[in-house]
């Protein structure tokens, strides 16, 4: 899918010009993914959605300025970037080192809070599999019965044309022009966000 990279930023760059629907997009896909992170650093579901809000408002202000000059410049990545960050500044505040507390309870908060989260905790490969998950059944709902099918069972599950073709009741090229529809869609919205 990484073939066509004139539109793989498609969604970002409609998303950054203030398109609603290419936003709701980006947070229906991330956002899940972003709460899920909360929750695993322990936060309850209420402070979960507020940081995920507030990764979220991060990211909407700094969109305009997101680039990808280098190859490891993912939007995945720098998503990643700014939910540690906002992550850590509320374990901090919780920790009550907002405030400025002081004596030996604070100084013990203070040495507990990280400076940053592990790479392992934002296994990349992971959340691009469950961003490309995610994203697959957003999109679903977007076309017939017959033609996800015939891409589910030739992309998702590899199965050769001829046998699409003949458990769908197909012909082969209806079933190759099924897989090609629903590829280009998912080039065209989504490119590089899940790469």
């Amino acid at each position: 899918m990484s073939d066509q990279p004139a539109t793989s930023l498609s969604l970002l760059i409609r998303a950054r010009d203030g398109e609603d629907r290419a936003w709701d997009r980006l947070v229906e896909i991330y956002g899940p993914l972003v709460f899920e992170q909360c929750r695993r650093k322990g936060f309850r579901e209420e402070d979960a959605k507020e940081i995920t809000q507030d990764i979220f408002l991060a990211v909407s202000q700094g969109l305009p300025n997101f680039r990808r000059d280098r190859p490891d410049d993912s939007f995945l990545h720098w998503i990643r970037k700014i939910a540690s960050r906002k992550i850590i500044d509320r374990i901090r505040r919780d920790a009550g080192m907002a405030q400025g507390t002081g004596g030996s309870s604070a100084h013990m908060r203070i040495h507990q809070v990280p400076d940053s989260i592990s790479e392992d905790d934002w296994n990349p490969d992971d959340l691009k599999r469950m961003a490309y998950e995610r994203a697959l059944m957003l999109m679903q709902q977007d076309f017939q019965e017959r033609t996800w099918q015939a891409f589910w069972l030739s992309v998702v599950e590899g199965k050769p044309t001829a046998e699409v073709s003949e458990t769908l009741n197909m012909k082969p090229g209806t079933v190759r022009n099924a897989r090609f529809k629903v590829q280009r869609r998912l080039i065209e919205e989504l490119g590089d966000l899940l790469e």
